[in-house]
């Protein structure tokens, strides 16, 4: 299993990490501290990724931006989770995004617009736009910061826009 950080961020996620004296539980926010570190103390071992049951009960959807290459490393990763009312109001909201800081993060400034509003192109697109300017990407081999904050942006409000449209019936759909 793949420990893809920002879905984890949106679903309110915690880990468990536990030694021979006892055990802990921390927030993601707490846990991911910077590039490749984590608050994992020497001893410890990460032995459960909590999810709590109401964050599965929200429409979640992660994306992971990747171009061809040998690695699998994505450019951007961006995942939402709202909870809608019967009107499609949103009542919750998360947005989270890897690739495009020292680690995993969440954007509060993104959910707050989507808050109390339904997730029309115009308010996605106001999401996106925070969501673009609320990361720090730096300039590497996957593309610029200009380049990277851009694809955050895209992505955000593609996935917003299909987490707003009213679920599909009598199919699948990939």
């Amino acid at each position: 299993m793949r420990f893809r950080s920002p879905l984890l961020l949106a679903l309110d996620a915690r880990v468990r990490l536990a030694r021979r004296m006892g055990q802990r539980e921390l927030t993601l926010e707490e846990f991911l501290m910077d590039t490749m570190v984590t608050a994992i103390e020497p001893e410890e071992v990460l032995i459960e990724v909590v999810i709590p049951p109401q964050a599965l009960a929200r429409a979640s959807r992660y994306v992971k931006f990747t171009p061809r290459s040998l690695e699998d490393y994505a450019t951007v990763g961006v995942a939402c989770s709202v909870e809608l009312d019967p009107d499609g109001i949103c009542r919750q909201a998360r947005v989270a995004v890897g690739g495009a800081g020292p680690t995993a993060m969440r954007l509060t400034e993104a959910e707050a617009v989507l808050v109390g509003q339904q997730l029309t192109p115009q308010v996605c697109r106001e999401a996106a736009a925070l969501a673009g300017q609320g990361v720090q990407p730096w300039d590497d081999l996957r593309g610029s910061a200009a380049y990277k904050r851009a694809m955050v942006r895209v992505w955000t409000e593609r996935v917003l826009l299909a987490l707003g449209q009213p679920p599909q019936t009598g199919g699948i759909s990939a």
